[in-house]
């Protein structure tokens, strides 16, 4: 891949928005305005994009691994299978994005807003989420062990066959969730939301779930062997065939 400096970046800017492949690891880039640039393939490892545009940009399968990007708005952009190791998001928009078979193992995304963002087997182990809104996020067959969801918003989230083993969700909103046959072995749920949630199949063994809200839950088959539910709340809760409690 080629190697070019910020004027480059903004002479590109200025024609075709075309920076497909190119190399822009280490590079400080910070506030530019990249929305809907094409950064298919690009290297951005350790770039530096605070507090850049990048609405609606291409960067399916860019390296974003160690990249900074911290307030930067990201919202529509397309990441499919794009590495985001160690980058830092933290306070970024990135309402609708596409994750889809990304990796973002140890990712910072704190206090992000991820709305409607499609996460769809994507690899998100020791992700940090506290306090993100991923308010009707995709999570379907998504990996996030170990990741801290603490006083995350997964409000309405289609979290089918995820595996949030050992995960930290503490604290968080996940009602009217879609968690048909997720794991949830060795989490901790303590005060955690499912109210009107469907957790049926699901495996919460080894959890720790005390004082989590389970009102109205459908817990149909769902395996509770060894969890902690102390003052936890089943009012309406559908338990049908659930093993353990």
């Amino acid at each position: 891949m080629a190697r070019i400096t910020r004027d480059d970046v903004i002479s590109i800017l200025g024609r075709d928005r075309d920076l497909t492949g190119l190399n822009l690891s280490m590079l400080k880039l910070r506030g530019l305005d990249l929305s809907e640039a094409n950064l298919t393939g690009a290297n951005l490892f350790y770039c530096d994009l605070a507090n850049c545009n990048l609405t609606g940009a291409i960067l399916q399968d860019a390296n974003l691994m160690n990249a900074r990007m911290p307030e930067a708005k990201m919202d529509f952009a397309y990441l499919a299978g794009a590495k985001l190791n160690h980058a830092r998001l933290y306070h970024t928009s990135l309402v609708q994005a596409i994750f889809q078979t990304a990796t973002l193992d140890y990712c910072n995304l704190t206090r992000a807003r991820l709305q409607d963002a499609d996460f769809t087997r994507a690899h998100m182990d020791s992700c940090y989420l506290i306090g993100a809104d991923l308010t009707g996020a995709c999570l379907r067959e998504a990996s996030l062990m170990s990741a801290n969801l603490s006083d995350a918003k997964l409000f309405g989230v289609d979290a089918e066959a995820a595996n949030f083993q050992s995960a930290n969700l503490s604290k968080a909103q996940c009602d009217r969730g879609y968690f048909v046959g997720a794991i949830l072995a060795d989490a901790n749920l303590t005060n955690t939301s499912f109210a009107e949630a469907d957790l049926s199949a699901a495996t919460l063994s080894r959890a720790t779930a005390e004082e989590a809200n389970f009102s109205y839950t459908n817990l149909s088959i769902a395996r509770f062997i060894d969890t902690k539910v102390r003052d936890a709340n089943f009012t309406g809760a559908i338990l049908d065939g659930v093993e353990g409690l």
